[in-house]
Formats: C-alpha cells, structure tokens, sequence
C-alpha cells in the first residue's frame, strides 16, 4: 500500500507515493483499500495516516481519496437490509484507522478532543486505566496515528474534560478526576490539583472514636466502638475512611487499628463519581468555562475556572453517575444529573428546587439536546424524554447499551446521538429516525466525535479487546434525506394487482343493490332470532344445572368427563375439581343411560372432601347392550345432599361399539 506525500520546493509542490505496508494486498487486514486516481495506486486508509509530515493532511488525502473512489463499500450491518430510514455506513463513514493492538481500556467519559498545545489541531485525549488492578492508568494523547505524549497517573480516574481557563485565544486544559481529587494538565504538564473540601463527620461515629480514645485501650473499648459505628452504619449514615476500614477488619487486627488511628483528626473525604464543564458567560467553543463535579456524598459542585473555589453547591438526593450541562453560569444555566436511585434531577439556575424524572430502568448514559433528553439504560432500551419529563418515543436495543456520546457535525448543522451496544455495533439517531448502523470487531466501551486535526466529523470508537477505530463522515454525505421523513411506508404506493370482475360478481352486485333495504331488514330478524334461541337455551341450562360448571354463589365446582375404549365396555373417567377458596364435602356423582343400550357398572359413587383447585378424577364402566351400531349419549350428574336439581350436569356421547369376535 502506498501513502501521498507532498514536498514545497519553492514554487513547485512535488508529490510522490511512499510505500507504507509492504504486506500482499491479499493478506492485509490491517486497513481498508481504496482505489486512488492520482496515483493510480491502491490507497492503504489504515497506514496513510502515518506518513511523515503534517498528519491532517494525510487525513483530509484519504477523505478526498474516499470519495473519488470506487466500488470501495463496506459490508452492511445487520439489521438494515432493507430499511429504508437508515443510511448505508459506507455511503455515510469512512474507516481511516484502525489500531488493533492498541490495548485501550476506557470509556466515553475518558475520551475528549481538544487543542492542547495551541497549534490549531485538535487531538484525542484518552484515559487508559491500564490492564488491571496492579497496572497504572495512563492519559494518551493521539495526533494523526500515532501517540504524542503518555502521562502516567498516580490513582484510577472516574471522568475527564476539557476546557479553557482564559479568554481565547488560550490553550485547553484537561481536567482529569480521580478519588476526591481533579488533575489539571495544561500543555500536558501538571498544573494544578484540586481536592474535595473534607465534611464533617456524624456526631455518634465522633463520640464513639473519642470514648475509645478516653478509655486507652481498656478491654472492650473496640468492641464497643465497633457495635457502636454498626448501628451508624445500618441506620443509613454514611461513615469515614477510617470506621469503614476499621468495621471491614478481623476481630484479632481491630485493636491494634483503632489504637493507631484513634489520634487521626475525625474527617470524612468524599470521592467524585462525575465530572463536566459549564460556560461561564459565553456559550461558545473555546469559551471560558467551570467545572462541574459529582460526588460520592450526593452533592454537586461547580467550580471556579481559574482558582477553583467552590462557586455553587447542591444537594441530590441520590449519588450521580452521569451529567448533561447546558446554558452559562452568569446568565442561565441547567445541570441533568442521571443517579443511581433511576431518577434524573434538574438543577435549572441557582435555585435549590429540583424536578424530577423517574426512569424505567437504572441510566447508563445521558444526553441532552435542545428541549430533548436521550438516556441509555439498562433495560437495553434508548428513551426520548421532553424538558418537562413527558416520554416522547422509545427504541428497543437486541442486547445492552455499553456507550453513548452526542454528535454534533457543524458544517450541516446536524445533532445526534451516537449509542454503542454490547454486540459491537454503533447505531446513530436524529431524534427517532435510525441514521446509520455499523458494527465494530467487539462491544463498544467509548465514543466519542468531534473534531479531530483540521478534520470535522470524525467518530473514535474503542472497544472491550482494546481496539482504537477512526471514521469520517464522507465529504459530500447527506444527512438529510426523504426516506428520514415520517410519513407512509414506500409498500402503500405500489398498487395492488386486483382481478378483473366477472359477470357473476357483477349481476350479484346489481341484485344487492336493487333488493337493499329487503336484504338488510332479513338480515336483523335473523340477528334477533339468533339472539333469542341462545337467551333461551341459556336460561334452559341454568334453570335445570345442564352446564358443565356451578353456577350458584354457595358451590363452585367444575366437572370434566371422558370415554375411554373401543368396546362394548367403556370407561368413563370423571374428574371433579372445587374452584371456590372453601373445601366442599356431601356430593355425589350419578349416571343415567338408555337402559335398553347401555348399563352402568358402578351408578352412584360419593365423593369425598374436595379442597380447592386440587382435581379429584373417579371412573365407572358402561357395558353396551346392542350389537347395532348406533351410539347413544351418557349423562352425568354432580348432586349436593340436600338438593332438588344437580349442581352440575355434563353430557357424554359414546361411540357406536365394535363387537366382539370369537377367535378359535
């Protein structure tokens, strides 16, 4: 694969094609191939991003390249087959790097583009937390497909953003949160570190830590501190560090902890869950902005751009996973918070009210766009939520949702959302029309787009195997297209092939217009007739108990009978079940027959005590008396003691008997 490359010598601009993967095309998989025109070379997507020189333009090479080629289509994803309202992922994205190896583990709140050194690209900043418990976390920065600078962090970050501290032009910064504390970076080196202010701990853990220290060691002291912070704990209030550590010990290591740490200063440190950015007084990119944070105490903080003192601060009742945040702080401004209780509280201005919004299912995801709210959640359900709380539509996902991140492509004006599902694939919404669907190699854990280099529109996708994936929206792509307008399915307008009419269907049609009004006025009196005949056989039924259940309030029984053979002996086998809640005693079940047909064996048989919805099943024998071969019908009879009519009356129809044959 060859990668274009352009030299300046003076006034003469030289290009040539530098080989960047001496691999046979037939064995690379390491990229896409496009045929490219002007060179008339195949262009490696995947390596041409890595050619010497400025890496944008290697970008917006490949993009051109994209476009002009042909037969370069990707393989659809499953599920759009026919669907009309998508759009085709090749006809939309364009694959420009894909690192296989990268061995990323991150999510979407650890990815972001920013300028970070204040040349003008944009780059990617991912968190890294590392393979493993033992392994460190990393912050990444990638500039065209390779890594510019590795930070190594000291704990595992929760979220990170990027933002400006100062008028443009000024360089971003990256805030990074980890524990209680936020990391500032500023031209990738540490510049600031911010920690949550301590609270005060609760009154009874306080006494009980000073009791113990009163009592210097005495034998029980820490087994009654111990009883003692249980009881804080189980009554819903949250403990320190240091009681939380002491409970979670053995028995035998309890005193010599309580005995180090007794001196210890008695303060509680929160850890931050969230973290976001809020524009000051101008709602512009590059504008300065506050950061927002979430807490593991349930508050909610927005901080000073500059020396970061505690600007706001408001109380939720649950713990916030995710934030929405919109508006300026000096003018108007809106914080959604996604909690882990499944509620979305509304944070609108400086006002210490809170609306809420009850969810289906606990949030994985949140984002907010104009008077719409999309939240993710584990339900594997998208759902489309108005400003004041009404649900305006859902969609269904096959499997859970593991990503989400809003798209915003400024040069068509063009807001989405981008949702990643466990199975690997990428669907993108604009409200509730599906735009696009493409799959990755495994599940999606981070998304993110935005600008990348000089480049607008470029999706970065990692997944759970740490892959790293770059796509761009094709220049020249159209977002907007009729098939996204709601209206009737493209099926209505095909029409429909009908048969011609025949003379028959038309004198019928002739004949039922001329005889109207005769044909609707029979039609009622044989409507009404039928409906008398059914009332009356009805009453019939219930007025001599020849239904197969009970139907007065006392007894509830249900009576089911069967014929069993060929022969002339039948077995008859009765099940009897109590449908009712109390047990029912003294009934008896009878038989009559056509005594010049038939003769029943056993004709009375008593029951015993029926308990509710157990069924009882009893059997009796019918003999058949007649070598003709008619059949007859046998009726059964459910009688309470006591009782003029049957409870409940069911009729059986015997088959005609096949006769006996003497075989010598």
């Amino acid at each position: 694969s060859y990668a274009l490359s352009t030299t300046n010598t003076g006034t003469q601009r030289t290009r040539r094609a530098t080989p960047t993967h001496h691999e046979p095309l037939s064995k690379c998989e390491a990229a896409t191939f496009l045929p490219c025109r002007s060179v008339g070379l195949l262009l490696c997507v995947g390596w041409a991003m890595g050619v010497e020189g400025d890496g944008d333009g290697a970008v917006g090479h490949v993009a051109a390249a994209s476009d002009r080629a042909h037969g370069d289509r990707e393989p659809a994803a499953k599920g759009i087959g026919s669907d009309a309202s998508m759009l085709e992922a090749s006809s939309l994205w364009s694959t420009t790097h894909r690192d296989p190896v990268a061995g990323l583990n991150t999510s979407s709140q650890l990815m972001a583009f920013c300028d970070v050194d204040g040349k003008g690209t944009s780059k990617l900043l991912v968190t890294d937390l590392g393979a493993g418990t033992t392994s460190n976390a990393f912050l990444k920065v990638w500039h065209g497909s390779d890594i510019l600078a590795r930070i190594e962090l000291t704990q595992s970050p929760t979220g990170m953003v990027a933002y400006h501290m100062q008028e443009a032009p000024s360089v971003a910064v990256v805030a990074v949160a980890s524990g209680p504390h936020v990391f500032v970076y500023k031209n990738l080196r540490p510049y600031y570190k911010f920690t949550l202010p301590s609270l005060p701990v609760d009154e009874q853990e306080a006494k009980a830590w000073e009791t113990c220290k009163a009592a210097a060691g005495a034998e029980g002291s820490v087994s009654a501190l111990a009883s003692t912070l249980q009881a804080v704990r189980s009554s819903g209030v949250a403990l320190s560090a240091r009681s939380s550590e002491l409970l979670a010990l053995p028995l035998h290591e309890r005193p010599k902890f309580a005995q180090e740490f007794q001196q210890a200063p008695a303060t509680y440190n929160t850890v931050i869950t969230a973290i976001g950015s809020l524009h000051k007084t101008v709602g512009e990119p590059g504008a300065v902005s506050c950061i927002v944070l979430c807490t593991e105490s349930r508050q909610v903080l927005i901080l000073h751009p500059v020396n970061f003192s505690v600007l706001e601060k408001y109380q939720l009742p649950s713990v916030g996973a995710f934030m929405s945040i919109s508006g300026q702080y000096d003018i108007e401004f809106r914080i959604l918070v996604a909690c882990r209780d499944g509620n979305i509280y509304t944070i609108k201005g400086r006002s210490t009210t809170l609306s809420c919004l009850t969810l289906p299912a606990v949030a994985v995801g949140l984002y907010r766009s104009n008077k719409m709210i999309y939240v993710g959640c584990m339900d594997h359900t998208l759902y489309c939520f108005s400003t004041k709380g009404k649900r305006l539509w859902s969609a269904p996902m096959p499997c859970p949702i593991t990503a989400m991140t809003p798209m915003h492509y400024a040069p068509k004006a063009f807001k989405a959302v981008v949702v990643g599902l466990e199975n690997g694939q990428v669907r993108i919404y604009n409200e509730r029309t599906p735009v696009s669907v493409f799959e990755l190699q495994g599940p999606v854990d981070g998304l993110v787009f935005g600008k990348y280099g000089r480049v607008d529109g470029v999706l970065v996708a990692v997944t759970r195997l740490g892959e790293l994936e770059f796509r761009m929206i094709r220049r020249g792509a159209s977002l907007e297209t009729k098939a996204m307008q709601r209206g009737p399915p493209p099926e209505q307008s095909i029409r429909i092939n009908v048969p011609s009419k025949t003379q028959l269907y038309v004198d019928q049609t002739n004949r039922e217009r001329q005889n109207a009004v005769q044909m609707h006025q029979i039609f009622h009196r044989d409507a009404f007739r039928l409906r008398l005949t059914t009332a009356r056989s009805y009453a019939k039924a219930i007025s001599t108990s020849l239904t197969p259940v009970a139907t007065t309030t006392k007894l509830a029984l249900r009576l089911n009978a069967e014929v069993n053979g060929i022969g002339p002996t039948f077995r008859v086998r009765v099940v009897v079940q109590n449908t009712g809640k109390e047990c029912v005693s003294q009934l008896v079940i009878t038989f009559t027959a056509n005594p010049a047909m038939y003769t029943v064996v056993t004709g009375r048989i008593p029951l015993a005590l029926l308990t509710p919805g157990v069924e009882h099943s009893y059997f009796t024998y019918v003999k058949c008396l007649t070598e003709e071969p008619i059949s007859g019908s046998l009726n059964v009879f459910l009688v309470h003691a006591g009782a003029a009519v049957p409870a409940v009356t069911a009729t059986v129809l015997l088959p005609v008997a096949e006769p006996l044959t003497t075989v010598r």
